[in-house]
């Protein structure tokens, strides 16, 4: 039992002695928002659907002009989708999309409803270890410089760059998704989406479950030997 115990414990401290990059998410009630072009002619609008909708559903973006409904992107995820992850080029023909939940893929380029690009992190990402993951997400975006974001728009020209936590800054077509350039260059921390970063919930659970171990083990322990001692008495 004592072999035990102490191999409990070692394992235990090695456990705890590890960085372990989980963290509790917690995202804002999903709400419909619209996405304008500068002369007001087209507009995207992203409609999550009924809160009955939320946990097992999907989102549509659907995109107009004048009024009028040109096409619609179906079986978009709801939690975390805001402004923020859509691109749309100047016609809004083509479409950028960044999902914020997910584990393996960080980008999608649309034209029209079609998908015509898609990009996984570990395509943009080559040391994973530096990518920081949450319950429902992957923090692989670093910062610009003067920016609190790691992408960066440049709608006259249809390009869209980005800064990896590898400070590698990629710069995209938007209208087809191929990849222009590939640089390095300075970036700031990772990318987290609120304000706040989330609370680590290893910081709960870890410390609870090995201290639950062994106490159970300790238990076990003196069960053992008061039962021993009255055999012996």
């Amino acid at each position: 039992m004592k072999k035990i115990f102490f191999s409990l414990l070692i394992f235990s401290a090695f456990f705890l002695s590890k960085p372990v990059h989980i963290n509790a998410d917690s995202f804002v009630e999903p709400t419909p928002f619209e996405i304008y072009s500068e002369d007001g002619t087209y507009v995207l609008k992203w409609d999550p659907g009924g809160n009955d909708n939320w946990d097992s559903g999907t989102a549509k973006a659907s995109v107009y002009k004048n009024g009028e409904f040109l096409y619609s992107i179906d079986s978009l995820p709801i939690m975390g989708v805001g402004k923020n992850n859509f691109f749309p080029s100047q016609d809004f023909e083509c479409l950028f999309f960044k999902p914020t939940t997910g584990f393996s893929t960080a980008l999608e380029f649309y034209s029209r409803d079609e998908l015509i690009k898609k990009y996984y992190i570990n395509e943009l990402v080559d040391n994973m270890d530096l990518v920081i993951h949450s319950v429902t997400m992957s923090f692989w975006t670093g910062k610009f410089e003067g920016k609190n974001s790691g992408f960066d728009y440049i709608p006259e020209r249809n390009i869209l760059r980005l800064i990896t936590v590898e400070s590698m800054v990629y710069e995209f077509d938007l209208l087809t998704g191929n990849i222009l350039s590939k640089t390095e260059s300075p970036a700031i921390s990772c990318e987290i989406i609120s304000d706040k970063p989330p609370k680590s919930i290893a910081q709960f659970i870890l410390p609870v479950s090995v201290f639950t171990v062994l106490g159970a083990a300790v238990l076990f322990t003196l069960k053992k030997n008061l039962r021993n001692d009255r055999e012996l008495s």
